[in-house]
């Protein structure tokens, strides 16, 4: 017990999964407040504008969010902290450009396109999310660099429980005590809850910085940097298309009802997989370092155990999804009923994702960004033509098919990356020995 109270990583995925249950708890609510209060509609409408969100943030940061827990862990072990630094300080100036015209982009991708029907409250909601794509992006560098630093638990805090619970907080005052609540008020709320925890961020990233990184001249290698995070961008941007493409093509093709339908079952089947997250993130710099040293024996026992977690934790969850699927969908509202069969595929997809273990994320880890691009890359085009394949003939179920398959591709081509090149079994699966 004493070593498990010593090891970093441990304590990290413990307070990891404390703060992946508040989330959870946060968002759930938050949904069920919102549904319940926008109605089908207008909750429709607020989940494509959330999902649109996610994939424009994430292909912003550039990669950025995967490349400096990787070089940061790696510099801090190697006692470079010129590059250390300098990473940290480029990263900010790179992503905030980036994110700017990000934000533009978006801007004419909406007016000119006009993806979803008009709401009354269209135009200003456009412009309110402006400024979270910005202020989101930045957020996830100061992730990013409280855990290459290995304070694991701080780089979640402010994404994973301050801005989920002050958005709560603010979106519950309001109903509570007005009874009403519209789409553009929630966005306002959104932004607000963003901007406190952005600032939270900052000041504890502020506080972590060992001081010898502070008064240490930085050291640039920008077009190293930028070399290395072009694969990440494919990476991350291609995993946010993959979870998020769906509910933008149904509410593109099947409108705002059937959006909000199809969000509630994503965000159930989310529910299984509660464990990736946190205990992958707080194993990462260890793997990071495990592999750099070459310590491969090391590195399997890691990737093992974690694989096992998240597994066992998994199941009980997923199981009782399935055989209460009627019971969960009916809290957000009895319409919501009808989106049973959607909720059982994709919960059995995420249960296939939980026996392969942290696959893609190890492959980024230990230097092999290429083919983790590669088998997304490859998953996001069978999904996005599935999509547009079978919506229009199963509907919401050809969405949920389309994410089932795509899921399966992807984890087949990551284990097989991770067990012909890094010599790691990263499912649960027991192999012969590989190192």
């Amino acid at each position: 017990m004493r070593k498990l109270k010593k090891d970093k990583s441990f304590v990290g995925a413990i307070g990891n999964i404390f703060l992946k249950f508040s989330n959870i708890g946060f968002r759930f609510m938050t949904t069920i407040v919102l549904a319940q209060v926008l109605g089908v509609i207008d909750f429709g409408t607020y989940s494509f504008f959330q999902s649109l969100i996610v994939l424009i943030t994430l292909p912003a940061v550039l990669g950025f969010e995967h490349l400096l827990v990787r070089e940061i862990a790696q510099n801090k072990s190697k006692n470079r902290y010129d590059l250390l630094k300098g990473i940290l300080i480029r990263s900010n100036q790179i992503v905030f450009l980036s994110s700017v015209i990000v934000s533009i982009l978006f801007l004419v991708f909406i007016y000119i396109l006009n993806p979803i029907e008009k709401h009354p409250s269209y135009n200003e909601v456009v412009f309110i999310i402006v400024p979270i794509i910005v202020l989101l992006s930045l957020t996830k560098v100061r992730q990013a660099a409280l855990q290459g630093l290995n304070e694991i638990v701080k780089g979640n805090l402010s994404e994973r429980f301050i801005r989920p619970f002050i958005f709560l907080l603010l979106i519950t005052i309001v109903w509570v005590s007005t009874g009403d609540l519209t789409l553009k008020s929630s966005f306002i709320f959104y932004l607000i809850s963003t901007l406190i925890a952005f600032l939270f961020g900052l000041y504890l990233l502020l506080n972590n910085i060992p001081r010898i990184v502070k008064e240490t001249t930085p050291t640039f290698k920008t077009r190293d940097w930028m070399r290395e995070a072009l694969p990440l961008v494919l990476v991350s941007g291609m995993r946010i298309v993959h979870d998020q493409i769906d509910i933008v093509i149904v509410g593109s093709l099947l409108g705002a009802e059937a959006t909000s339908f199809y969000n509630i079952s994503y965000k159930g089947a989310e529910l299984t997989m509660f464990m990736l997250i946190p205990i992958t993130a707080a194993y990462a710099p260890k793997m990071a370092s495990l592999y750099i040293k070459n310590e491969m024996i090391k590195l399997q026992k890691t990737v093992k155990s974690n694989s096992y977690y998240i597994f066992i934790c998994t199941l009980p969850i997923a199981l009782a999804l399935i055989v209460f699927n009627e019971n969960f969908l009916s809290i957000f509202g009895e319409d919501f009923i009808e989106a049973k069969n959607i909720l059982i595929i994709l919960v059995i997809a995420q249960l296939i994702n939980a026996c392969c273990g942290p696959s893609s994320q190890l492959l980024i880890y230990c230097n092999k960004t290429s083919m983790a691009a590669n088998s997304l890359t490859v998953s996001v085009i069978i999904n996005i033509s599935l999509n547009f394949i079978l919506i229009p003939f199963m509907g919401l179920n050809g969405a949920a098919v389309s994410t089932f398959i795509s899921i399966l591709i992807w984890n087949i081509l990551t284990v097989y990356y991770c067990i012909k090149y890094i010599k790691i079994n990263p499912t649960i699966i027991h192999f012969k020995s590989l190192v």
